[in-house]
């Protein structure tokens, strides 16, 4: 009897755990979204890492059907993979499900996800992403129509915002938007109108700008009226503006913005200009061959526009040496003898100045050479070596400093010269297109050629027609090049003091015996070294 009762105790035994297995058996799964009674947390991480943790029933359910899509993809396409990227995280049973989505809101068609295990990339209902993208925690799909505000290239945060947008259901619903309490500090800017820039333009009509300049009382204006601003020295000033945003065609969101920011505002920008002066009427003038210049402080050279009437030159390059920008604008023999209206503008600023350039009469000078040596030296072949050269020099950079002083000497010890700026060149008598671009004065054995000012050797080489050639910079695009020298002994980025023996002459290149040639660039243009030499240059100043 005890046998049968024990082993009727084992038969239970045995039987109650199949029973219980058999009652409460779970069949295996592959996702979480299959089993939403065991998910015990659902979370909405946003691009920028914030996390949300979804609760509500409603908002729980359309976050899993986001992510639960029979429509297997072979990717995600390129179009997706550039919307915005969230991910949606699951949690229960005993493991975490981590999924990454691609949305789009204003191409709910094409929004993809896929299980940041396996990377299988599945194709979310239309209708789904709809639901979705509708409630409130989704802002962040329409972050990208908020506006923002840049002052002389920095962002400023608002201190107040309020910003609405429509979402696809054309409901309108409140955007956060982060703001400071403290105003940006955009440094130090240049006078005028501070490249206020926004993201999204408001209409003028709804932008205003307080302006506190030192201890000035407050101004508040339209942005319409404002036109920048321009104190006579450095002044700290601090700035409010307000702006409103409504709604527009193909343009979703409202709102208004109030910023606070402060810099340091530079002195107004101010020219100057300078050549020679006719005694009699005041009036700046110059002779064809010589130069004027033009000094602005309080600028950006970038921003500075540069025009003359009737087109004197092109385009000056101004070089800034501290606080002062220069521009050396050259006139050449060829430069049309009458008056000329230079101006200069710089945002709201603007200056205009009279000049008159005289007429200067050329004689023509004829040189006597054997033809084989005009053919020899005067080729094609020659002539592009030696513009390369030409062009090569002068467009490199040129000192910002100006490295001469006012006046300029003759480039040999006897000051004088045989052949000057401008004379038409004649070949036995017959004229070519060539005109003298210099001086060229005899150089005898036992003598140098020596600067006219000084400065530093940025070239020293030899060419087929001009023989030895050196070429001292002095600053703010001025050259002086100097031929027919032994230039074996030259070292270029040597600095040079005016009347300094730069070489002796060697005959080499295209010319008469014992003859150097010397001439000025400015900008790559042939001035007249005989115009310096009599003038020489005065860089405007405020002291």
């Amino acid at each position: 009897m005890k046998n049968k009762i024990l082993i009727a105790f084992t038969a239970i035994l045995i039987i109650i755990p199949t029973v219980l297995m058999f009652v409460f058996y779970e069949p295996p799964f592959e996702s979480l979204t299959e089993k939403p009674d065991m998910i015990t947390s659902v979370q909405v991480v946003k691009p920028d890492g914030q996390i949300l943790q979804i609760t509500d029933r409603t908002q729980t359910d359309a976050t899993l059907k986001l992510i639960k899509s029979e429509e297997k993809a072979d990717g995600i396409p390129d179009d997706a993979l550039g919307a915005t990227m969230f991910k949606v995280s699951l949690a229960g049973a005993g493991r975490t499900e981590s999924y990454s989505v691609f949305m789009d809101v204003n191409k709910l068609q094409g929004v993809y996800f896929y299980n940041d295990a396996d990377r299988q990339a599945y194709r979310v209902q239309a209708e789904n992403a709809r639901n979705f993208a509708a409630f409130e925690f989704a802002d962040f799909l329409y972050t990208s129509e908020v506006p923002t505000l840049s002052v002389s290239g920095k962002t400023v945060k608002p201190y107040e915002f309020e910003w609405k947008y429509k979402n696809i259901k054309n409901d309108y619903l409140s955007l956060d938007v982060p703001v400071s309490d403290t105003a940006e500090d955009i440094g130090t800017v240049s006078a005028g109108d501070l490249d206020i820039l926004f993201s999204r333009v408001p209409l003028d009509a709804d932008v205003y700008i307080t302006v506190k300049e030192g201890n000035k009382n407050p101004v508040k204006r339209s942005y319409t009226e404002f036109t920048g601003v321009y104190p006579d020295s450095p002044t700290e000033c601090e700035f409010e503006l307000e702006a409103q945003w409504r709604e527009s065609d193909g343009v979703n969101g409202v709102g208004s913005g109030k910023y606070k920011f402060k810099a340091t505002v530079n002195a107004s920008p101010d020219f100057k200009i300078w050549t020679t002066t006719l005694e009699l009427s005041g009036q700046p003038y110059v002779e064809k061959g010589g130069i004027v210049v033009i000094a602005a402080r309080n600028i950006d050279p970038a921003k500075l526009k540069f025009s003359s009437t009737p087109k004197l030159c092109n385009d000056p390059v101004f070089y800034t040496d501290g606080e002062v920008s220069y521009a050396v604008i050259p006139t050449t023999y060829n430069t049309e003898p009458g008056t000329y209206e230079i101006c200069l503008e710089y945002e709201v600023k603007k200056s205009t100045y009279t000049v008159t350039v005289s007429d200067k009469e050329y004689n023509a000078k004829n040189f006597t050479f054997k033809e084989s040596t005009i053919e020899r030296y005067i080729n094609d072949e020659n002539i592009t070596s030696l513009l390369k050269l030409i062009n090569g020099t002068t467009s490199a950079q040129s000192s910002n400093k100006w490295l001469a002083g006012n006046d300029f000497l003759f480039p040999t010890y006897r000051q004088d010269y045989k052949t000057g700026y401008g004379n038409p060149i004649h070949f036995n008598g017959e004229m070519t297109e060539y005109c003298h671009v210099g001086i060229d004065s005899r150089l005898l054995d036992d003598e140098y050629a020596t600067a006219i000012a000084d400065g530093k050797i940025v070239y020293a080489g030899v060419d087929a027609i001009w023989g030895g050639v050196i070429v001292v910079d002095h600053g703010l695009g001025v050259r002086s090049w100097y031929t027919r020298l032994d230039v074996s002994d030259v070292q270029v980025g040597q600095t040079i003091q005016q009347g300094q023996k730069l070489a002796k002459g060697d005959d080499s290149g295209f010319g008469d015996d014992y003859r150097m040639h010397c001439s000025v660039t400015v900008e790559g243009s042939f001035v007249s070294p005989l115009w310096l030499i009599e003038n020489g240059i005065q860089l405007p100043n405020w002291q």
